[in-house]
């Protein structure tokens, strides 16, 4: 086997796995934001009607908070009832880490595992 033809096997190898990487990658950030705008969505109404900030497993999500009305942008006040107290938003931070963060792990730990594998072969 002559080195071209090994080159090429290894080039069309990286682009397979790089394609991949970009699908799995698509997949994760559409099933995130399905699984977030399921969760905005099984949000209990009656959650904006409490005084104090809204608390108990009916009223508590990982990705979604309650925080008093006059705490909070315009944006998410718009649909909001009259006498709601509370307005139902998102925790920046965690919806940051949650769209971006696992991708840049996968992608780092990737480009890690091969790198690695790269220096094997280029030793041998």
């Amino acid at each position: 086997m002559n080195s071209n033809s090994r080159k090429q096997r290894v080039n069309h190898m990286s682009r397979g796995w790089f394609r991949l990487g970009i699908l799995l990658t698509v997949i994760w950030f559409a099933s995130a934001v399905a699984f977030l705008i399921y969760e905005y969505r099984s949000q209990n109404p009656f959650c904006q009607f409490d005084e104090p900030v809204a608390s108990g497993p009916a009223c508590e999500h990982v990705f979604w908070t309650w925080e008093p009305i006059k705490n909070s942008s315009t944006l998410f006040t718009t649909g909001q009832a009259t006498e709601a107290k509370q307005v139902f938003t998102p925790q920046v931070g965690r919806v940051v880490f949650l769209l971006l963060g696992m991708p840049l792990l996968g992608w780092a730990l990737a480009i890690g595992v091969a790198w690695v594998a790269s220096g094997f072969r280029k030793s041998t």
